[in-house]
């Protein structure tokens, strides 16, 4: 009786079958600097994207990151060609909006979730606004500044 056990159980664990990792890399890792990160893959085998009618899939070890922006008028309504820049990104804490003005006011900005959601509107009171983020969870987050409601500039945020 234990011999048939045995040998019902063997071949129970012959029939099933195992899944794994289809990339054999010649070398990885993280790269590190006071402005930022990025990981990397040497010798990836296989990769391939599909694409459908709502988005696309990259499978693969490496993902690409994107950080986008995405501008709206350039020029505000009290003269200044708006540049500005948000860092770090992505985050886990909070972002720092900073601007080339050196007078902000009447500049807003609104932090609102991947679906539309407005979380937070607040004057900017500074050229180097801190936006705080440490309560949100992980996720795409969209921050646009305005201008006596006129869209200058929406940044795509990262919240690790």
């Amino acid at each position: 009786m234990r011999q048939i056990l045995c040998a019902v159980f063997f071949s129970f664990l012959l029939s099933l079958t195992t899944n794994a990792q289809q990339a054999l890399l010649t070398a990885s890792g993280d790269a590190e600097s006071n402005t930022g990160s990025s990981s990397y893959s040497v010798g990836q085998l296989a990769c391939s994207s599909l694409t459908g009618t709502t988005g696309f899939i990259i499978e693969g070890v490496q993902q690409p990151y994107e950080i986008q922006f995405f501008p709206g008028i350039e020029e505000t309504t009290n003269g200044w060609i708006f540049k500005g820049s948000v860092y770090p990104n992505p985050t886990s804490g909070v972002v720092t909006l900073m601007m080339n003005q050196g007078n902000p006011f009447g500049f807003r900005y609104r932090l609102s979730d991947s679906r539309g959601n407005l979380l937070s509107e607040r004057p900017v009171e500074a050229a180097q606004q801190v936006v705080p983020m440490e309560s949100l969870p992980s996720g795409t987050y969209f921050l646009t500044v305005v201008e006596n409601e006129i869209l200058l500039v929406t940044y795509k945020i990262i919240k690790r």
